[in-house]
């Protein structure tokens, strides 16, 4: 790779990045593009990286993610090359724009890293009208890695909002047969009490309730689905 075409790519990021650039500090993220142009990104394991980022997601619906933003921060200007802690800074914010243009930074760099597709995926599904472009993110991260089961999961939730249930209850179980995924199984479980199969609905959102509590949308339907429960004793469980 030549110098000029590194010149160039540079310049890319910057134009694209310049609010998160402010933030972090120009210096910080040149010698993250120039690092990341020097040698192939090592990530963690994918369930590695889940955990952290359930615990991002837990500290945000109680509205305590502010300290994990701040230690995130610190360890990205810590380590300039790994885009990871920049991804998890980004995370404290989903859906937000704010976490996309963070996301869309990063991607300039590191155009190859599933978890910045996938955040830019979560984000679309959240987005109305933009579902679309979720699958493009998610089906893009599953070519280079089928394997990669998060971006089944966000599979089966885009197809949960288009409301063609069967396809998501596919993906989901294709997710569960690669991992044991809390979000798989609330959407697993979603997705059979929208087509009326409460009993088994019940069982997997019992189940992802118990490995991640902080799933609303799957704990309101489960206290639905089950008059002998509440959601504080849920919570409290």
């Amino acid at each position: 790779m030549n110098g000029t075409f590194v010149a160039q790519e540079a310049l890319s990021f910057f134009a694209s990045a310049q609010m998160t650039a402010l933030r972090t500090g120009v210096a910080g993220w040149l010698l993250l593009a120039l690092t990341a142009y020097a040698a192939p990104e090592v990530l963690p394991p994918t369930a590695e990286t889940m955990v952290e980022l359930q615990k991002i997601e837990a500290a945000s619906y109680r509205g305590t993610v502010d300290g994990l933003r701040l230690k995130y921060q610190d360890t990205a200007r810590a380590r300039p090359g790994d885009a990871m802690p920049r991804v998890f800074v980004a995370w404290c914010t989903l859906p937000s724009d704010d976490a996309w243009n963070q996301l869309k930074a990063i991607a300039t760099i590191f155009p190859d890293n599933p978890w910045v597709r996938y955040g830019m995926g979560r984000i679309y599904t959240n987005w109305k009208g933009m579902s679309d472009l979720a699958r493009t993110e998610f089906d893009a991260v599953l070519k280079r890695d089928p394997k990669f089961y998060p971006a089944l999961v966000g599979q089966g939730d885009v197809a949960r909002v288009k409301q063609d249930y069967p396809l998501a209850e596919e993906k989901y179980r294709a997710a569960l047969t690669l991992a044991e995924d809390p979000f798989a199984r609330a959407g697993l479980g979603l997705v059979l009490a929208a087509q009326g199969k409460n009993d088994e609905a019940r069982v997997e959102l019992r189940k992802a309730i118990t490995a991640h509590p902080e799933q609303p949308a799957a704990l309101s339907v489960l206290v639905k689905l089950s008059p002998d429960l509440t959601e504080q004793a849920l919570d409290e469980a």
